[in-house]
């Protein structure tokens, strides 16, 4: 029971959220295509990420709970989608792993800032909610494309396919361009809703490295002064 315990600890877990989001964002999308074997792979490592989402908040029940109903309406919802695809299951199964992926960044960056040491597993913790940023932003900006057609330019490489799941590909590529603020170009937004959403990422996504470094920085040195005393 004890290595069990040790495995499923909340720091461990915060390191399982960020390999298995690295993995989804930097390698699964990028390098499959989501039609065909591809897109059981993606929603394979798509469930590992609603599984390490969840046990992130193993040790608060309630938070727990929540995140167990969140990820187990979005397994539904993916499911339904695969079976039954198309514009308004496809804006549903959005919305839902919209809400859990935000969710999931707010209990993780509440345990990153949380008392305690900092350790390795909270610094991945804090790169893991930068990542659900990102993500969360992608979501947004799928939903906005299916409700709004046209609200980005994909250009011809990435709107190839013309497909959902391609669609949410691309939009990880752009939001990611556009938190760095790489801003290369190939992918734009052009609707006014579109242009006011990628804006705000490119704040969120400055705002929170200065914040975060300039707390985890804070929470070290008090640690310091403590043991010292």
């Amino acid at each position: 029971m004890k290595p069990h315990r040790r495995i499923l600890s909340p720091e461990n877990n915060l390191t399982f959220l960020f390999v298995s989001l690295s993995l989804l964002i930097f390698v699964i999308y990028p390098f499959f295509d989501p039609e065909g074997t591809g897109s059981w792979i993606i929603q394979a490592f798509s469930l590992f990420v609603l599984i390490s989402g969840s046990y992130a908040a193993v040790d608060r029940p309630m938070a727990f709970y929540g995140s167990l109903a969140l990820a187990a309406l979005a397994l539904m919802t993916r499911a339904t989608y695969l079976i039954t695809p198309g514009l308004p299951m496809f804006a549903a199964m959005t919305s839902i792993w919209l809400v859990f992926i935000l969710y999931t960044a707010a209990v993780v960056l509440a345990r990153v800032l949380g008392p305690g040491r900092i350790t390795l597993h909270r610094i991945k913790g804090a790169f893991a909610v930068y990542l659900l940023i990102g993500l969360a932003f992608a979501m947004a900006y799928g939903l906005l494309e299916v409700l709004s057609p046209g609200a980005f330019d994909q250009g011809e490489e990435t709107a190839a396919d013309g497909s959902l799941e391609g669609l949410v590909g691309a939009m990880v590529y752009l939001s990611f361009v556009t938190m760095t603020t790489l801003g290369y170009g190939d992918v734009t937004p052009v609707s006014a809703a579109a242009r006011s959403l990628t804006t705000l990422e490119a704040l969120v996504g400055q705002f929170y490295i200065a914040v975060l470094v300039a707390r985890l920085v804070a929470m070290e040195m008090a640690q310091a002064g403590g043991e010292k005393t």
